[in-house]
């Protein structure tokens, strides 16, 4: 579905670029100058209806894209048609852009009811899902269909979330039948953390003042980009606080942080043994690790898919990881192994 959707936006845009090369073409011709007012309207047609229409054949029939995607298309089209068309005409490109603030109401309301019907998924969803990550995206695909900027909004909406909201939360699991195991107290990744935030701050605000005598907007950018960073810093720290790793009935649900995350049937895990620093080496390796080196490494049966930031995709075999208390877990996996293989 993805290679479908691909090669049908791959059209859109050849064919996009065809139109606007063509009326291009057609405003520096001979033949614009016999009748520029009937060729300008034409073109306005052709730019402002044309490429929208395509849009809709080409990716909006497709069904993964909401059809109110075609508003910036549009708008994008005016825009296009503004820089193609002379100034002298452009009568008609005029009157269709008095329409523009209906249309900017239009995406405002469909935002508005877009936001009430995430929410209220959401709200379905985190009964069911162990992490706040995966209610909001089994939310958001259920509001905007499987969209390929869904995981991009997941990743940088739970990173921001955490930053600001991290500090006062703790995991909690709706079923007590699960098993939580933590894996950033003995990393000391808290200090480092601590350290690398002093050492932005420190350069930044160095760097600020500097820049200010140069250029007050490269200043205030460069700030804004360091702030943004130290954002990302928190909320993968935090993160890792909230998506610890679970043992549920049936499922192993690795996670390190929003970096990496797997989720995978007991049945299909082979053995768990110590790591060993050759194993890294492995194109079917994993290091789930957030800081250090992993203590025990997971075989599987099969390999499985890891997903991570952004959507991001790996196949892995054997997984290394470094649980806090690791005895414990590797005690109460094994358990579920075993239980997993005598039900089968």
């Amino acid at each position: 579905m993805r290679l479908t959707l691909n090669i049908h936006l791959f059209l859109f845009a050849i064919l996009g670029l065809g139109i606007c090369a063509t009326e291009m073409w057609i405003v520096h011709s001979a033949y614009f100058l016999q009748n520029p007012n009937v060729i300008s309207f034409a073109m306005t047609l052709d730019l402002v209806i044309g490429l929208p229409v395509l849009y809709y054949i080409f990716v909006v029939r497709q069904r993964r894209i909401p059809a109110i995607t075609l508003v910036p298309v549009l708008v994008l089209a005016i825009v296009i048609a503004s820089f193609i068309l002379p100034a002298t005409q452009q009568a008609p490109l005029d009157f269709i852009k008095k329409f523009i603030p209906l249309l900017e109401l239009l995406v405002l309301g469909f935002i508005a009811i877009k936001i009430r019907t995430i929410v209220k998924h959401y709200h379905q969803a985190k009964l069911t899902e162990i992490y706040f990550t995966e209610a909001l995206a089994a939310s958001l695909e259920r509001s905007l269909g499987a969209l390929p900027i869904v995981p991009i909004l997941v990743t940088e909406f739970s990173l921001l979330y955490y930053a600001w909201g991290g500090w006062f939360k703790q995991f909690k699991s709706w079923d007590s039948s699960h098993l939580v195991f933590s894996y950033d107290r003995k990393t000391g990744y808290s200090a480092i953390l601590g350290a690398l935030a002093l050492v932005l701050i420190v350069e930044t605000t160095a760097l600020h003042i500097l820049l200010q005598q140069w250029s007050t907007l490269a200043a205030w950018s460069f700030t804004g980009l360091s702030f943004y960073s130290l954002l990302w810093l928190f909320g993968d720290y935090h993160a890792q606080r909230l998506h610890p790793i679970v043992l549920s009935k049936a499922h192993l649900h690795l996670r390190a942080g929003l970096r990496w995350r797997a989720t995978i049937p007991f049945s299909d895990i082979g053995a768990i043994q110590k790591a060993k620093p050759r194993e890294s080496k492995a194109a079917d390796y994993m290091n789930f690790t957030i800081f250090g080196q992993p203590r025990c490494v997971i075989d599987l049966k099969q390999p499985v898919i890891v997903t991570g930031l952004f959507g991001i995709t790996r196949k892995v075999q054997r997984i290394g990881l470094a649980v806090d208390d690791e005895g414990q877990f590797r005690e109460e996996l094994s358990k579920r192994i075993e239980e997993a293989a005598e039900t089968k």
